[in-house]
């Protein structure tokens, strides 16, 4: 799962706040919101505090897969700025595979 948030800095200016989690299964609470129990690297609380710090507004986007990737990339083109607040464990797990690093070294040269 990726989660984007659109806000403002201090400064009025635009910024993205994302972060990736993985969906699992369990009883979901049916209080008329949309919720999905999604567990992330980082914990639950440390989640919480560190996407409320990042300053989100009350209305997020959530998608299925991984996305903070391409968000960068329309951040960049658009110049606004992103809080990674967590990526999912996959993408940890890949970037830490050899195959992966010798990828993205690959890439970044260029």
């Amino acid at each position: 799962m990726t989660y984007l948030a659109i806000t403002q800095d201090k400064d009025g200016n635009f910024k993205f706040v994302v972060a990736e989690g993985v969906n699992e299964e369990g009883p979901i609470l049916s209080f008329g919101d949309t919720n999905m129990r999604t567990r992330f690297t980082c914990g639950a609380r440390e989640f919480v505090n560190r996407w409320s710090e990042a300053g989100p507004t009350h209305h997020m986007a959530a998608a299925t897969g991984r996305h903070i990737d391409t968000i960068l990339k329309v951040a960049k083109i658009f110049n606004v700025p992103v809080d990674i607040v967590t990526r999912s464990e996959e993408h940890t797990s890949e970037l830490q595979s050899r195959r992966q690093l010798v990828c993205r070294l690959l890439l970044e040269k260029k």
